[in-house]
């Protein structure tokens, strides 16, 4: 099985149906032969095992945010609310539900936000723009992209004029479509308020359009993920006026640009405040409570990352590797900002938060051991815990 942020490739049209069969049978023996404890780490919601989240490994997150699966069997019921999304083309806004296997309902999102236009599209050789010659009608920036062989996620950053019919656009990323083929662009949506499915309220919102973080509907095997822009993007939990270390945060993230500049995963707004950040420095993160230390990570790929900001005690592990260090303990005051350094506008996230949530307690080391376990097998990111 080949582990990464693209996760299971799908097999052929020929023999798929033997295969899947053959698949879920192999899901289950494996599934019954576990024991309940190794089974509650594989959070994967495969046929015959039963989904588990965060709040499985660890109860009693302080709040926790995700648009692409559920924090526990528990929440995981097919009504409670994930994210309120808007889409671009007439700014509507829906609520999208965690399914009962532990998913965001993707599907009901897709057909919500519907399509902006279909085209025949190619590249020449591996590059970022794309022609598009017969669209039903014109694709708009942001968009996102799907056709056969399209690595995921893509999207449109940029598009030229178009003329009857005819045109380019930048993708975020290389494509190789040699031979012209039918491209899908989707309308964009974006997170208007991620709900706490922690059950505390902490819901974390965003009222401007412009700084709405955008959910991409395939980060491989068809999970959706949350993107972030660098220049404007947060969310702001509400109800966090004050609380002191030991802190563990908890997150499935990746930096895809701006790779020598500050981004704020999670920051309170105060000046004494308690970051987590990606560095300023290439393939680092780091952890913060007036002071803290750094620890490495490589940019453009996903990681499993846990933190327990704990004074001499603290510890940060990046897709289960360990670094122990301190942070200077303080008692912590004013709202929070996911994304960015919200109190002064900068510090702007380029890259994906998956998954973020934060507990008011110190994670052993089993239990951020088993944290990652869990997120490293349903992201496929790579390193073992």
């Amino acid at each position: 099985m080949e582990c990464g942020f693209r996760g299971i490739q799908s097999v052929s049209s020929h023999g798929r149906r033997p295969m899947r069969t053959i698949l879920a049978f192999l899901a289950l023996a494996f599934s019954i032969s576990l024991a309940p404890a190794q089974q509650l780490l594989l959070g994967v919601g495969s046929p015959g095992v039963v989904y588990s989240g965060p709040g499985d490994i660890v109860s009693g997150a302080t709040a926790w945010y995700s648009c692409s699966r559920g924090y526990s069997k528990a929440y995981s019921t097919g009504s409670n609310n994930a994210c309120n999304i808007r889409r671009a083309s007439d700014n509507s806004t829906t609520n999208i539900v965690i399914l009962s296997n532990g998913h965001f309902d993707i599907a009901t999102a897709n057909s919500f936000a519907g399509t902006d236009a279909t085209c025949s599209g190619s590249t020449t050789g591996s590059s970022t723009t794309i022609a598009f010659t017969s669209c039903s009608s014109t694709p708009k920036a942001a968009d996102t992209v799907s056709g056969t062989g399209i690595t995921q996620p893509a999207y449109l950053a940029s598009c030229g004029t178009f003329t009857a019919g005819a045109g380019s656009c930048t993708l975020n990323v290389a494509q190789n479509i040699a031979v012209a083929e039918t491209v899908t662009m989707q309308v964009a949506m974006y997170v208007t308020e991620a709900y706490d499915q922690s059950g505390n309220a902490h819901n974390a919102s965003q009222s401007t359009a412009s700084a709405q973080p955008q959910v991409l509907p395939n980060c491989g095997s068809a999970i959706p993920c949350l993107f972030f822009n660098g220049t404007s993007t947060q969310i702001n939990p509400t109800g966090l006026s004050a609380y002191s270390d030991p802190i563990t945060y908890s997150s499935v993230i990746e930096r895809t640009g701006a790779f020598t500049s500050y981004g704020d995963v999670y920051r309170t707004l105060n000046y004494v405040d308690a970051t987590f950040r990606f560095s300023a420095s290439a393939n680092s993160i780091e952890v913060c409570i007036g002071c803290g230390f750094s620890v490495t990570a490589s940019d453009s790929t996903l990681h499993a990352f846990n933190a327990v900001l704990n004074g001499s005690s603290s510890v940060a592990s990046v897709d289960g590797t360990t670094t122990t260090g301190t942070t200077t303990g303080s008692t912590i005051s004013g709202g929070t900002a996911i994304g960015a350094d919200g109190s002064a506008g900068s510090e702007y996230v380029t890259g994906f938060i998956n998954e973020f949530g934060f507990w008011l307690s110190a994670f052993n080391s089993t239990q951020y051991g088993n944290m990652c376990h869990n997120q490293r097998l349903y992201w496929g990111t790579p390193g073992s815990c």
